[in-house]
């Protein structure tokens, strides 16, 4: 008997043996995926994004690491004077529809780098498309290697349709065994074997609905729970790790967003659609129309559909309207915006654990009142315009310096409006730039096709009520200035090339050299980690007899490019540094930047730029000798 137990203890130790030999042998071979969210760039002081890690939250939806975003490129060693800060999320902290730097996070970094010069600030955006709380919670706890300062925190709007959800299956523990088995190579490859490919070309709000509808109240309390679960698990590892944490209470867009679907829509359908003449802009605030909707609420008193007119019409008549489009949002069956149970859950676990909150709702109301919770702040159901980018920044800026560490040392933050440059030459936005951002009218308009996108997908294609989109995007922005609207005019989707190509090709035509100088820097500043943005600056420089910038931005291209690329660049690289007569200036400028961070060797340039483009000089000045005075240890 005893021999069989130590057989049995034997037999067991074998077979764990045998996993971790077998484990071991997949991640030297490089099979499978690294689940870090990081990946450290060999011979350079960064860490970068890995896109791989996105694979265990993105099942069947992989993307090649050639057609992936490097938006993050921070320091891998967090200096004595850096304040680091990690935003977590699904698409609102990612900054969706626009580029994630040029977005509220990145705001939040200029605008503290200002405000506290005496800092190294770093604001790490760990936001993506569709991810529930369940990622929040699972990334944080590999958060600790990465030294975080504070965590900045704004979900609950993937809940009910995020990539691990109420509509993915499995309760809280199902999903807890299902994480941890993803991270190991054994069990990825397992998985792969039954998981279905995603077409890239449907949006993943589209992908996640899948035709799933959940009226209010059958999984509220389920939806809830987990999601109390996961805030918990974050806070808790915030106290453990002594990491600040500051929450963003959820808001949505209410006027101008309409229920995608409701409880009794195909009785209520056929009432709506023959009495469209009572929702027109001269009849809405008519008695008549208020006794109608008033009739259709005792009829069918939890439909979405009704509630929303109901609201619209209290609107047209100046009352009290928010609490109507409050209770249509809960009663929308397809979820994709919060319910107000979330918000309840989050106030409550938040203040158990004491983390700061930012009232998002008060201060909306606060500043823009009633009509803050439509166009003027939104662009969708629930992600932000400009105007809503920017607040977001400024409330995040306030509530870091409202942190005991930062009460007594930094200036109030109204003294700091986010600075406007006035103006940019040729397809700059003159009213949408903000210095160091380098939002360009292209990425306006590539974050307005994100929308168009997907407006033409399931579920607001179907909606009973149209989402009518913004029509301040066919009268302003670009698709009526000049020289845009002409270059896309003459743009046909039938050429075998990208609109920015097309684009950069009629600009070399017509010599806008400063306009292209615009938009490639804008491409490096929103993929900081791959070589490609910089090499593209380092070629145009090239073109312009500008040797000194080529070799800097060349070099920057060798450090974060692979072994095969390497060589090609610096050829590139040496051949200007013998051009100029300094043959010793392509090794010297690689050995500077392996040791120090690129803004240390690029500030005086990346100032003067600004300076050039409209900047503000002082603003922009402030900024980099801060960053100065970190890399020479001051």
């Amino acid at each position: 008997m005893k021999k069989g137990w130590m057989y049995g203890i034997l037999f067991f130790f074998l077979w764990i043996g045998m996993f971790f030999l077998l484990e071991g042998i997949l991640r030297v071979m490089g099979i499978g995926y690294s689940t870090e969210p990081f990946e450290r760039v060999a011979g350079t002081p960064y860490f970068r994004d890995n896109p791989d890690f996105l694979n265990k939250y993105y099942p069947g939806r992989r993307t090649p690491r050639s057609e992936a975003k490097f938006k993050n490129l921070f320091l891998a060693q967090k200096p004595t004077n850096g304040l680091r800060i990690f935003v977590l999320g699904g698409s609102t902290a990612q900054g969706w529809p626009f580029e994630p730097n040029q977005s509220f996070t990145k705001m939040i970094e200029i605008q503290l780098q200002f405000l506290l010069p005496e800092k190294h600030i770093e604001v790490i955006n760990l936001g993506y498309s569709a991810m529930s709380s369940y990622y929040v919670a699972d990334v944080t706890r590999k958060l600790a290697r990465y030294q975080p300062d504070i965590i900045v925190l704004y979900t609950g709007q993937n809940e009910y349709y995020g990539t691990l959800s109420v509509t993915t299956g499995g309760g809280d523990l199902s999903k807890q065994i299902y994480l941890f088995l993803r991270e190991w190579r054994i069990f990825q490859i397992l998985f792969a074997l039954f998981e279905k490919s995603q077409k890239p070309s449907k949006t993943m709000m589209a992908a996640q609905f899948s035709g799933r509808q959940l009226p209010m109240g059958e999984k509220d309390a389920e939806v809830a729970d987990a999601f109390r679960r996961n805030l918990t698990r974050v806070f808790s590892w915030a106290k453990k790790h002594h990491v600040e944490v500051i929450v963003y209470k959820m808001a949505a867009n209410l006027i101008h967003m309409p229920p995608f679907a409701s409880e009794g829509e195909r009785e209520v359908a056929p009432l709506i659609l023959s009495n469209t003449h009572f929702f027109r802009h001269e009849t809405w605030q008519t008695v008549s129309t208020a006794q109608l909707l008033s009739n259709w609420r005792t009829t069918y008193p939890n439909n979405a559909h009704i509630l929303y007119l109901d609201g619209l019409a209290r609107r047209a008549r100046k009352e009290e309207f928010l609490d109507i489009l409050k209770q249509a949002k809960d009663r929308d069956t397809i979820p994709f915006r919060y319910r107000e149970i979330l918000q309840d859950v989050l106030s409550n676990a938040g203040a158990h654990w004491h983390v700061s909150f930012i009232p998002l709702h008060q201060k909306i109301k606060e500043v823009y009142g009633s009509e803050g919770f439509g166009r003027k702040l939104f662009i969708d159901h629930l992600h932000f315009n400009y105007t809503g980018q920017r607040l977001l920044a400024n409330l995040g800026v306030e509530a870091v310096l409202s942190l005991k560490d930062f009460k007594t040392k930094a200036p109030s933050s109204n003294a700091l409006p986010l600075k406007e440059v006035s103006h940019l030459p040729g397809l700059a936005h003159e009213d949408w730039i903000d210095a160091g951002l380098w939002l360009t009218v292209y990425d306006e308009f590539m974050a307005i096709q994100n929308i168009l996108t997907l407006l033409s997908q399931s579920p607001y294609k179907d909606m009973l009520i149209p989402y009518t989109k913004d029509p301040a995007w066919g009268e302003i922005g670009m698709l009526t200035r000049k020289p845009f609207s002409e270059i896309l005019a003459s743009f046909s989707s039938k050429k075998n090339q990208s609109f920015g190509n097309y684009l950069l090709s009629r600009l070399t035509d017509n010599k806008e050299w400063e306009t292209i100088e615009v938009l490639l820097q804008a491409y490096r500043h929103n993929n900081p980690g791959i070589p490609t943005g910089y090499k593209n600056c380092a070629e145009f420089y090239t073109s312009r007899n500008r040797y000194e910038e080529a070799i800097q931005f060349y070099a920057m291209a060798y450090l974060l490019a692979e072994k095969k690329e390497r060589l090609e660049i610096e050829k590139k690289g040496q051949s200007l540094a013998r051009m100029l007569g300094k043959p010793d200036q392509w090794r010297e400028t690689i050995d500077f930047l392996a040791k120090n961070p690129w803004p240390c060797y690029n500030s005086s340039n990346s100032a003067t730029v600004m300076h050039k483009k409209g900047g503000n000089r002082e603003f922009i000045g402030e900024i980099f000798e801060g960053i100065l005075a970190f890399c020479q240890g001051k």
